[in-house]
C-alpha cells in the first residue's frame, strides 16, 4: 500500500480544523496534523504577497489521493489552493498498514 502525505495551506486554524474534520468524517484520510501559524511569502497575480497561514498534513492512500484533492478544493476558500500529494518512501509498517485500513 502506497501512503501519501497531502500538504495543504489554509488561511486560519479554524478552516484547517474544519477541512481536516470533513476529510476524516468522509474516511478520505487516516489522520491530520495542523501546524502554524507559518509565514507564507509568494507571488500572486504578479504581485509579491505575504500571509499568515496554517499547514495541514493529511495521511491517505495513493488510491484515495485524487478524491482528497477534489474534496479539499471544494472546501477551500482560496481560488488556487496549495494541495500537494507527496509520496511516503518508507515508514513504520504498522503505521502504514493502519493508514491503509482507515481509508479503505
Amino acid at each position: 500500500m502506497s501512503v501519501k502525505f497531502v500538504y495543504i495551506t489554509l488561511p486560519d486554524k479554524q478552516t484547517a480544523i474544519s477541512v481536516a474534520r470533513s476529510l476524516l468524517g468522509e474516511r478520505l484520510i487516516a489522520c491530520a496534523n495542523i501546524h502554524g501559524p507559518v509565514a507564507s511569502l509568494f507571488h500572486w497575480k504578479g504581485k509579491p504577497e505575504e500571509a499568515e497561514e496554517y499547514v495541514l498534513i493529511a495521511k491517505t492512500s495513493e488510491a484515495r489521493s485524487n478524491e482528497v484533492i477534489a474534496r479539499v478544493k471544494a472546501l477551500h476558500p482560496y481560488e488556487c489552493p496549495a494541495i500537494l500529494c507527496l509520496p511516503v518512501e518508507a515508514g513504520y509498517t504498522p503505521f502504514l498498514d493502519w493508514v491503509a485500513e482507515e481509508v479503505k
